[in-house]
């Protein structure tokens, strides 16, 4: 079985070879090994001993195999699928049966799994009218594919589909692919069927994935487990097939690798056996037929090796010389940095490298920010001194569960950036497809390595995810996972050059005595914008309690340090976002009031009534925001509780008992545009801020004040009640429950912050205003604002 030694010129010697894998399908797989050929029925899976993934089984190992190997010999019959020893082991002390047969997930995966489960998703969709047959294939006709993925374009749906939709491997590839973009928008995120078919995208792109991981092969496991669980919850009539238990077990990819390599084994061997046939066909031999086919290939590898086109260059490419000063100003200075004295760059269009390639317009992924993927479009492809370089502009991306992918942005810090090949976190070049007004892109491969580089440059966001990190009875891949939202920029930072968590600890506990100091508002925001890293890492990582929280960070308990933190979060400036877009929507909002009737209709009367008392905005923003919890059918007594100078001990003891909100103190028998005697914020029945009142005469400041502080998620997970925590979070599951609607329209409507995602109450609110003109929206009363406030008063 080892090959004789041949002589290799090249290196000058004999070498020697021999069997690593064997890359065949599922019956030349089991034809070699000495498995069962027929897959009717019985024990047909060479990887374990079931007959079918609805039943226990056991992974085959050495001595499980060789004792079923020894049965079979004795009673001259099939035993679990084992026929004989295969003739491979016999002769070769390093290989195993077990591990040299990658599966074939050609055949297991995209011409088994995927096709049947496309079949039983789409009938499900079809069926509750969220498209037809008709517009499905329309869709997939008319839809504009790049580059490579016209070549692998998915067919249309027949007509008769049942249980499975057809096609090749590489049609049903595409076909697993492209639904988000193509019929994505018609499918409500929460219907279970799309979700299994993102699952079932997911683990598709895990399994082909070029390299993997511990933590790829974990998180393999847990996705391929989430997708059975749904899977059998929306179709329990639906047996699992054969196939599915082909990758369920890390071991198989633990020994054989990466599985993507046997399927670009199993499309050359399509492409072999119609050589092997014209061979058979043109010689009309059929003696030997075996030592025919070897030495006719033997020839034909011969020849091609001998031709002067075997050996390709590096890069294949057409290029013209250009003057590096034509180029922009940031990328001529990069390349003088890392090329002293270089005066021209070789310019082209397109170039090819190791099988690879890359034109312009293309998007690549390179780089981080907050453990998400930089992306950037080539504008330029040019080399230097034989080395490939891009020249991209920037972009960022927000990765959208619904349609598993990446919205793209333009990059706020740096328009023009020079990356070379090297630099890129996958060499697979990627296309940009528009989704409505949404630009997207999607990884044909998870980047299953990305994050281990990254973790080893020290990325923040990665470390805390890890494994390592998490309980010791709680070490899963899914438990606990921490990821930024859509509107958090700044979520997980890294610690500022030449810092680390011990020398911000130390100015933490100088800000401790430098906030105590009077007039010393500017060093200690110096020194809280020094700590944000450490302060962001510590809520992350520790989650502490509130109170744990305000004793560490007593500084942050303060309006001018909560909007600078909202802003080093968001990027974005709480008060005058949120005045300008309220003021924008006011006219708006009373219109959609005005139409309100009953018993809504009339409380949202009585609450507007100040305004016709008086001129303040102040009052007029306070009655809108108390109007629209109305009108979302939720209590504004929930949000803004009144208390009276007067009630002492009976409004302190109710503020203990509040888990959340605002309370405001007021004169008794005091007129409506009275500023209150004092207005705080309480939380787990601890006021976090007070004396807001001697800050902020208007109420609005402090409502706006609310987005910052309630609208998070639980520090402690662990905790019976939710505690949260003061730092902005856009989660919309952990909203106050009886102001989850309110708090919603706030950030995503007037906030606009992660505004694409919606609960159909506010999807309907947000059409609704977009549907009424906007007159007035600079804030000013004119003619046509007054008409609408007497109409919704009356």
């Amino acid at each position: 079985m080892i090959c004789k030694n041949p002589f290799v010129p090249l290196l000058g010697k004999c070498v020697k070879g021999t069997i690593q894998v064997v890359a065949a399908d599922n019956l030349g797989a089991h034809s070699i090994a000495d498995f069962n050929e027929s897959f009717s029925g019985g024990n047909i899976l060479h990887s374990n001993t079931g007959r079918d993934p609805n039943e226990l089984c056991e992974i085959r190992i050495k001595e499980l195999h060789d004792s079923h190997v020894n049965l079979a010999q004795q009673n001259s019959s099939s035993c679990f699928g084992v026929k004989q020893p295969c003739v491979i082991t016999k002769n070769l002390a390093h290989f195993s049966v077990l591990t040299g047969y990658p599966p074939d997930i050609m055949h297991d995966v995209f011409e088994g799994i995927v096709p049947v489960e496309l079949a039983h998703c789409f009938s499900l969709l079809i069926s509750k009218t969220y498209f037809s047959l008709e517009l499905l294939n329309k869709s997939i006709l008319s839809f504009t594919f790049k580059w490579s993925d016209k070549t692998n374009r998915p067919h249309v749906i027949p007509r008769t589909f049942s249980k499975t939709i057809g096609g090749n491997a590489h049609e049903n590839w595409a076909l697993i692919r492209f639904p988000p973009f193509i019929i994505g928008h018609l499918v409500p995120e929460d219907e279970m069927a799309w979700q299994i078919l993102m699952v079932l995208k997911d683990v598709v792109e895990l399994v082909v994935a070029p390299t993997h991981t511990e933590d790829s092969i974990a998180y393999l496991e847990c996705k391929i487990s989430e997708h059975h669980k749904r899977y059998q919850e929306l179709f329990p009539n639906a047996q699992l097939l054969p196939k599915h238990t082909v990758i369920t077990k890390n071991t198989i990819l633990h020994s054989s690798g990466s599985l993507v390599h046997s399927f670009l084994s199993g499309q050359c061997d399509s492409r072999l056996s119609s050589f092997f046939k014209r061979v058979i066909r043109h010689s009309n031999c059929f003696k030997n037929v075996p030592l025919s086919l070897a030495f006719k290939h033997q020839l034909m590898i011969s020849y091609h090796m001998r031709a002067s086109s075997f050996e390709k260059p590096v890069l294949e490419m057409t290029s013209v010389s250009v003057s590096v000063d034509v180029l922009k100003d940031e990328i001529v200075e990069d390349i003088k940095q890392r090329f002293p004295g270089t005066r021209e760059v070789h310019l082209t269009r397109s170039v090819s490298t190791k099988g690879v390639s890359f034109k312009k317009y293309m998007i690549i992924a390179h780089g981080s920010t907050s453990g998400l993927p930089d992306f950037g479009q080539i504008v330029h492809i040019f080399v230097i001194q034989e080395r490939l370089f891009f020249m991209v502009k920037r972009l960022s991306g927000w990765y959208s569960e619904h349609h598993r992918a990446f919205e793209l942005m333009a990059c706020p810090t740096k328009d023009i950036d020079l990356i070379e090949l090297s630099d890129l976190a996958d060499e697979c070049p990627l296309a940009d497809y528009f989704v409505g007004s949404l630009r997207m892109v999607g990884l044909k491969y998870k980047l299953a390595n990305y994050r281990r580089k990254l973790k080893r440059l020290g990325c923040p966001e990665v470390e805390l995810n890890s494994l390592t990190n998490k309980p010791a009875d709680k070490c899963s891949p899914a438990y606990g996972v921490k990821k930024p939202r859509r509107a958090e920029v700044n979520y997980c930072p890294t610690y500022p050059s030449g810092e680390s968590a011990e020398t911000l600890e130390k100015i933490r506990e100088t800000l401790l005595l430098e906030v105590r100091k009077r007039n010393n508002e500017d060093t200690v925001a110096a020194m809280m914008e020094k700590t944000f890293a450490h302060r962001r890492q510590e809520v992350i990582c520790d989650a502490p309690l509130i109170a744990d929280f305000k004793t560490r960070w007593p500084a942050l308990f303060c309006v001018r340090e909560l909007t600078a933190e909202f802003k080093r979060i968001t990027t974005v400036s709480l008060l005058s976002k949120f005045f300008s877009e309220l003021d924008a929507h006011s006219s708006n909002l009373m219109r959609l009031f005005g139409k309100k009737g009953g018993i809504q209709g009339r409380k949202i009367r009585s609450i507007m009534i100040p305004i016709t008392q008086t001129d303040a905005i102040d009052v007029r923003r306070e009655c809108i925001i108390k109007a629209l919890c109305v009108y979302l059918n939720e209590e504004p007594e929930n949000l803004v509780k009144e208390y009276m100078n007067t009630d002492g001990e009976s409004s302190e003891a109710a503020m203990m008992e509040t888990t959340f909100g605002i309370f405001v103190i007021r004169k008794e028998g005091a007129e409506p545009d009275v500023g209150p005697e004092d207005v705080g914020i309480v939380l787990e029945g601890v006021q976090v801020l007070d004396e807001l009142g001697i800050i902020l005469h208007q109420l609005h400041q402090v409502e706006c004040l609310v987005c910052t502080i309630l609208l998070g998620n639980k520090l402690d997970s662990d905790s019976d009640s939710e505690t949260y925590h003061l730092l902005w979070s856009c989660c919309l599951r952990f909203y106050p429950p009886q102001l989850r609607y309110t708090f919603e329209a706030l950030q995503k409507i007037i906030m606009e912050l992660d505004g694409n995602r919606l609960s159909k109450k506010n999807q309907t609110l947000k059409t609704l205003l977009a549907q009424e003109e906007r007159p007035g929206a600079d804030g000013v009363r004119c003619t046509d604002q007054l008409v609408i406030i007497l109409s919704v008063i009356t």
